[in-house]
């Protein structure tokens, strides 16, 4: 098997246990809302989310395909395991990128925190009473595995694959017959930005399950999930994908573990 391949076929295994992992956490957020439709229909939570699991399951195999294809194409690294690809070299100094990675990860989600606390949750009072009662229900760990599915899964998609795709779409529209050059620094930064917002954007169904998306609710999804995608995307694009997922994954520490323990330590 060829290295690529082999690490087509690592991101799709672990973007399995990602979408595994984060079954607890989501059934927890939703329970409410689905009580309704498992009691019509005699189902229960799990069979939901094994139903999930596998609808996710089938969905990653173009997802990782396409985006492999399309960060090839364009330059970016999407190396996770002891396979080289073609392209792509071994950094220098990587122990000390990842660790800066992670460290970017962590800030971006303090921000992300004292974003909301300041700006949104002022003006969206009932916010406060939803997490109290998913803390009530939500042990530490629902949260603490999460974070493989954020840092995963939603790198797989929103950065492998969206991306890489943005960036070679804008590449060959800004640079026609230059299709096999590097693509420009605007043409990754838009690529960057529109998959950020994007990122936020796809949190806007579970968004709009919890509270109705008013302006100020839509934009707080949108913003805050920007925060941290910009930053993924940014390491994506100038270090790979390994880069993007520590520091996503070290955001979601910071927001799924550390602030509910925080909350649950409060009261």
């Amino acid at each position: 098997m060829s290295p690529t391949r082999k690490q087509t076929l690592l991101l799709w295994l672990l973007g399995l246990v990602g979408a595994a992992a984060v079954l607890p956490y989501a059934l927890a957020l939703q329970a409410e809302q689905l009580a309704p439709v498992l009691k019509k229909h005699g189902l229960s939570l799990w069979t939901i989310g094994f139903l999930g699991w596998l609808q996710h399951a089938v969905l990653l195999i173009p997802v990782v395909l396409i985006g492999m294809w399309a960060s090839q194409k364009v330059g970016f690294s999407a190396t996770l395991g002891p396979w080289r690809l073609e392209h792509e070299k071994r950094p220098a100094h990587l122990g000390r990128s990842l660790a800066s990675a992670f460290v970017g990860g962590v800030a971006a989600g303090v921000v992300v925190v004292v974003l909301d606390r300041s700006v949104f949750q002022p003006g969206l009072p009932a916010l406060q009473g939803i997490e109290h009662r998913f803390l009530s229900r939500a042990p530490i760990w629902y949260g603490l595995l999460a974070c493989l599915y954020g840092s995963i899964n939603e790198e797989l998609v929103v950065r492998l694959f969206l991306m890489s795709l943005l960036a070679l779409g804008l590449r060959y529209v800004a640079t026609p017959e230059g299709w096999d050059r590097p693509p420009q620094l605007w043409v990754v930064w838009l690529a960057n930005v529109l998959s950020a917002l994007a990122f936020g954007a796809l949190h806007l169904p579970a968004a709009r399950a919890l509270l109705p998306l008013e302006a100020l609710w839509v934009a707080r999804t949108l913003l805050l999930n920007a925060v941290v995608g910009v930053l993924c995307g940014y390491l994506y694009a100038r270090r790979g994908l390994l880069h993007a997922m520590l520091a996503h994954g070290a955001a979601d520490l910071v927001l799924h573990v550390f602030v509910p323990w925080s909350q649950a330590w409060e009261r």
